[in-house]
């Protein structure tokens, strides 16, 4: 639910702003090379229909020939509505002094999607959500719905309808092509809904602790009778608080994409409106480029209340998924039935789980970007890719660090050098008995490392430039 508030000497068309967000949105998504319009006969094939349907009846939204499955989205799926005075009538309300005082509650705003959606007769097998559409019922079809390569039914459930917006999702498999975009000149694979894809939003939610205070100045200048003596205790939040915080999540975000961009302040994001970063597979480079900048995202926040700091958890909302080196193919996977948004509060210790290369769920925290970070010195005295991939994959069969690195080379005198420069570098030039003690630390210190993320392997074969 989304609510907006509108000044009331503006007047609203809703007809009108409903035309505007289904043009808008149709642009949108061909700038993202999704397709939405498909012929009858593919519709047909997606659902097991119970009874026999007459298609040519059916009140379908069209352009020429082919249905407008963007249409029926936003005509099912999607209200928009004026919530005007006379739908919240006043409510009188007793305040903690005993006073009354006259209120329009919300209640009735929020509680509203909920009894649509609880009147809904239908469900979506893809995405579980409730709806009603024009388009025929019935149980959907995986072989009709997907390509015979599909492997993936195990993310969706067990029976059930498809909605017009999944219709949609399954429609743009890599090989949809129609024959109108080829004899426009348009080929290649179709990637907008498949592989890489990251989604970064603002978000309203905040951790606080009150320990976490300390007064800014030792004597504030305000400091009568030890009034800030004690900490800033806080029971409830404001409306402008929260907006605060949204406010906190933006800048995060906007930080991100700064740095993506070489620190361009100018450059608005790609949802800017939203205050969001949307990122697919058409820019799976940047995609990639952007997790080295998550980092970030395990910083700890100070906000100054004069004469009060305090430390503050902003989140954002959050999902993500890349390619590391399934490049080629990773486009014709179903990785967006694996993934699920989450709210992330940006702290030390948060953490977040990343979809790699359609195989392997991998947890992202701050240690990991530390231990990968470690794990790249060692490895700097090894140069090569195919040298520092044959180097961890020997270490993660059980290898000494020394053993890899035999392993590793293939040449004497290489081999020779870099035994030397290995042992020289990492193991110092002590004592026998003291360099002993350094090989030990460091052969259980890389095992722990690629025992806790074995997929690390991975971060090293096309290291970032």
């Amino acid at each position: 639910t989304v609510l907006m508030s509108i000044p009331q000497f503006l007047q609203i068309d809703v007809q009108q702003l409903m035309q505007d967000v289904q043009s808008k949105t149709a642009q949108r998504l061909q700038e993202l090379d999704i397709l939405t319009v498909t012929p009858e006969a593919k519709l047909k094939k997606q659902v097991k229909t119970t009874s026999r349907v007459d298609w040519s009846k059916l009140p379908l939204i069209r352009q020429g020939k082919d249905v407008d499955l963007l249409a029926h989205v936003l005509n099912e799926q999607i209200d928009i509505r004026l919530i005007d005075p006379p739908s919240l009538p006043p409510t009188m309300y007793q305040d903690h002094r005993g006073m009354r005082i006259q209120v329009r509650l919300l209640d009735e705003v929020l509680d509203w999607p909920l009894d649509k959606l609880r009147k809904k007769t239908r469900h979506c097998r893809l995405c579980n959500s409730a709806f009603d559409s024009v388009l025929p019922a019935g149980e959907m079809t995986i072989s009709g719905t997907f390509s015979p390569d599909f492997t993936d039914a195990e993310h969706i459930g067990f029976g059930g309808d498809i909605c017009p917006m999944c219709r949609i999702y399954a429609l743009n498999s890599h090989k949809s092509r129609t024959p109108s975009e080829k004899a426009d000149g348009i080929t290649g694979d179709r990637k907008g809904y498949r592989g890489a894809f990251a989604l970064v939003t603002p978000s309203s939610h905040f951790a606080y602790r009150d320990d976490q205070n300390t007064l800014v100045e030792k004597q504030p200048p305000l400091d009568i009778g030890g009034r800030f003596s004690g900490i800033l205790q806080r029971a409830t939040f404001t409306l402008q608080e929260f907006m605060l915080f949204n406010a906190l999540s933006r800048r995060v975000i906007a930080k991100l994409w700064q740095r993506l961009y070489d620190d361009d302040q100018t450059r608005p994001l790609s949802l800017p409106y939203l205050g969001a970063i949307l990122l697919t597979q058409k820019r799976a480079s940047d995609v990639r480029e952007l997790f080295e900048y998550t980092e970030m995202l395990f910083s700890e926040v100070k906000l100054r209340t004069y004469p009060f700091q305090t430390t503050v958890r902003p989140a954002i909302e959050f999902i993500f998924e890349m390619a590391i080196n399934d490049r080629k193919q990773h486009h014709t996977k179903h990785t967006y039935l694996k993934t699920n948004p989450m709210t992330m509060m940006i702290s030390p210790d948060s953490k977040f789980t990343l979809l790699v290369d359609n195989a392997l769920q991998l947890e992202v925290s701050r240690q990991f970007f530390a231990d990968r970070k470690h794990l790249g010195e060692l490895l700097s005295n090894i140069k090569g890719k195919k040298r520092r991939r044959d180097w961890l994959s020997s270490v993660l069969q059980g290898n000494d660090p020394v053993t890899a690195t035999a392993e590793a080379f293939y040449d004497r005198s290489a081999f020779r050098q870099a035994e030397n420069t290995f042992w020289e570098a990492k193991m110092g030039k002590g004592s026998p008995a003291e360099q002993w003690r350094a090989y030990e630390e460091v052969k259980a210190e890389i095992r722990e490392i690629v025992s806790r993320y074995p997929l690390v392997i991975e971060f090293f074969i096309n290291p970032k430039r």
